[in-house]
């Protein structure tokens, strides 16, 4: 027992080469056998956590480090994945004819098939998106590739908007996404710029469609995924739209 207690201690403390050796012919040899045959699959659990960890290292460096400096307007941006990877996207790069694009997408799942599925978005993105401010042409071409390339019940939600800052205009594209929430802070009231589009990587034929306005003079643009409204408390209850309003509203006077 104090050899298997010793053992037990050197593994603890790091030692995965550590083994009990007991040679008593009855069951206590048996519990020895167990744990020595136990002691390779925890080496293989530590060395495929430690690629996971490299692995969120590398698709954390896949997002932007640095916000856009853009004159007249304030953006933050946070990504926290609830795994050691996951599928949540977000960017920001600028389009020709002086268009500034803020995307955010969302993988359906999580860990690794996540995390390969938003590298290729990203990929297919940054390929096409920067020399053009065709919305639909844009998402249409990701889409057919990510159809091709994704595995059957694998997609990505995504929500494109293009900002022009001199005209305060925006457009934007749906694939999927829940709206993005606007405040007028002169009025004090919600409005949402909403899609009917289907998400990325299911239909590679679909058609997709753009919109446009003006945002008021002085708002507030969020644009996020459920894993904010869909967290929930220790009861189970959902965290929701509304609270995220109030809280919007609440530190409406904040950076």
């Amino acid at each position: 027992m104090q050899t298997l207690a010793l053992t037990a201690q050197a593994i603890a403390d790091g030692d995965l080469t550590a083994r009990a050796d007991v040679r008593t012919r009855d069951e206590l040899q048996t519990l020895a056998e167990s744990f020595n045959s136990m002691v390779p699959k925890l080496e293989d659990r530590v060395r495929v956590l430690e690629s996971l960890g490299i692995a969120r290292e590398v698709q954390q460096h896949l997002l932007p480090r640095e916000t856009p400096d853009i004159p007249g307007v304030d953006i933050a941006a946070l990504c926290v994945y609830s795994d050691e990877t996951g599928g949540d996207y977000y960017d920001f790069f600028e389009v020709d004819g002086g268009h500034h694009a803020v995307l955010l997408g969302d993988v359906t799942g999580h860990g690794i098939g996540a995390a390969l599925l938003m590298t290729t978005a990203r990929a297919l993105i940054h390929a096409r998106a920067p020399e053009s401010a065709d919305l639909p042409a844009v998402m249409g071409a990701v889409n057919s590739k990510l159809a091709e390339d994704s595995r059957s019940g694998q997609f990505m939600t995504l929500f494109y908007l293009l900002l022009s800052p001199v005209k305060r205009s925006v457009r934007w594209t749906s694939a999927g996404h829940d709206a993005a929430i606007v405040l007028d802070l002169d009025s004090g009231t919600f409005t949402e710029l909403t899609g009917e589009d289907i998400p990325l990587g299911i239909d590679g034929s679909w058609a997709y469609h753009d919109a446009g306005g003006e945002l008021p003079e002085r708002s507030i643009v969020v644009i996020g995924t459920d894993g904010i409204w869909e967290a929930r408390d220790p009861s189970g209850e959902m965290f929701g739209k509304e609270r995220l309003g109030e809280i919007i509203s609440a530190h409406s006077d904040r950076s």
